[in-house]
């Protein structure tokens, strides 16, 4: 992805920053989808995307999924899904039989 198309380098690291200050109010045990993110950090899902997957350490970035409950990680390969898995399932979220965080309705 490219951001230049959307962002300049100075407006990606403001970006980011709300983007990070969004993902760390999650709560713990508990999930956002990117487009909640980009919403009320003001920008779009796919800059949400962008952003957590180069998050720096400290940010929950394994709260942050795709509509519906789909870890949308796994685009990056199995690992990552299995890890963001791991440590929602630490924080006791909750997962239906064919892989998605069940989320509340």
């Amino acid at each position: 992805m490219d951001l230049d198309r959307w962002l300049t380098p100075a407006e990606a690291g403001d970006v980011f920053r709300r983007v990070y200050e969004c993902v760390r109010r999650i709560p713990y045990g508990t999930v956002a989808t990117y487009g909640e993110v980009a919403r009320e950090a003001g920008t779009l899902p796919i800059i949400v995307g962008r952003a957590v997957a180069v998050s720096p350490e400290g940010v929950p970035w394994h709260r942050v999924v795709g509509a519906g409950g789909v870890l949308r990680i796994a685009k990056r390969g199995p690992e990552f899904a299995m890890r963001q898995r791991q440590l929602l399932e630490a924080e006791g979220v909750r997962f239906t039989e064919d892989g998605r965080v069940d989320m509340p309705t």
